[in-house]
């Protein structure tokens, strides 16, 4: 019986997937899918197609310090993750805001 116990929790630990934590997330890294950056600020993750041509990424930021309001809030965020890493000087084009469950959501765009 220690055999098959043994080879039980072998069993069990090795199709385990891992779970990882970064600032207040606690996430599984979903099969297929590969970590592709992890700096301080951001842990992003991609999976890619080859044979139908297609990538998906997603980013994990960092929690930061609300400035008291939404639009504050996107004016900092803009500069910090679009503006400076890419060196643009487009203004964003805003998408409607949008509210739910006490959330508050404005997002943006520029053009490359």
């Amino acid at each position: 019986m220690k055999n098959v116990l043994l080879l039980f929790l072998f069993a069990q630990t090795s199709f385990a997937q891992v779970r990882e934590t970064f600032d207040v997330a606690t996430y599984t890294i979903p099969k297929g899918w590969k970590k592709v950056n992890n700096s301080e600020n951001v842990v992003a993750l991609a999976i890619t197609n080859n044979q139908k041509g297609t990538y998906c990424q997603i980013g994990i930021y960092k929690t930061t310090i609300s400035k008291g309001n939404l639009d504050a809030d996107f004016k900092n965020e803009w500069a910090n993750l679009i503006v400076n890493p890419y060196k643009t000087t487009e203004n964003p084009t805003l998408v409607p805001k949008a509210s739910e469950n006490g959330w508050d959501v404005q997002g943006g765009r520029a053009d490359a």
